[in-house]
């Protein structure tokens, strides 16, 4: 044991050792050689300290905020391990973790999307023609409800038409050609001639007119 102190003294602080020497210039000496060689610490039993104090990391990244709006927390931590407490040493004094407020912007509601539904279809119009063959038109409306918020319109046409007969058309009277003349009534004397047409080019039908003036 004396030849171990000799030894640590004589190599940590480079003290020409004398067997001699009195015990407390010794520890005196072993002492002060511990605080310039930490690696001879497990040796300095006269006096040195093996306690380590912990010390903080740096602190980690923000973590990602809780709420994409409306107000939400994030959070970074760290550790008491650069270095860790060791030999009775200190903990590392304070938090280990810290937060603070984020994404305090007020949040939008989007409400869901709303699908176009039809309406009702409208009646009929009047056939396009007074008489005959026509057209006749309904109609309905891509809003019961509307499309809204990115919704889908409605499917299918807003309109269709179908064929309508007012019944047959009212038909005016016209007159034919007239007729090659007779033969005259007298051979002599003074006579007369007659002639004649016929209201049927065409004869009036469906409430038509009547052909004017004499046949």
């Amino acid at each position: 044991k004396q030849w171990y102190q000799r030894r640590v003294a004589i190599t940590a602080g480079g003290f020409p050792f004398d067997s001699s020497r009195n015990i407390k210039d010794m520890r005196n000496h072993v002492l002060r050689g511990c605080l310039k060689m930490d690696a001879w610490l497990a040796g300095c039993n006269a006096g040195g300290s093996n306690k380590v104090d912990g010390n903080w990391s740096e602190f980690s990244a923000w973590s990602e905020c809780s709420a994409s709006c409306g107000g939400g927390v994030t959070e970074r931590s760290r550790t008491c391990d650069n270095p860790a407490p060791g030999e009775g040493g200190n903990d590392c004094e304070g938090s280990a973790a810290e937060s603070k407020g984020c994404n305090n912007i007020p949040c939008v509601v989007v409400p869901d999307p709303v699908n176009g539904m039809w309406s009702e279809w409208a009646s009929f119009t009047e056939c396009s023609a007074p008489c005959g063959l026509g057209i006749t038109i309904r109609a309905r409306s891509c809003s019961n409800p509307a499309p809204a918020f990115g919704g889908q319109n409605c499917e299918g046409d807003s309109s269709e038409e179908i064929e309508c007969d007012s019944g047959p058309c009212p038909v005016d009277g016209n007159w034919s050609d007239y007729s090659a003349w007779s033969e005259c009534s007298e051979s002599c004397g003074g006579g007369f001639m007659e002639r004649s047409r016929n209201c049927d080019s065409p004869a009036s039908e469906n409430g038509g007119n009547p052909c004017e003036g004499e046949a």
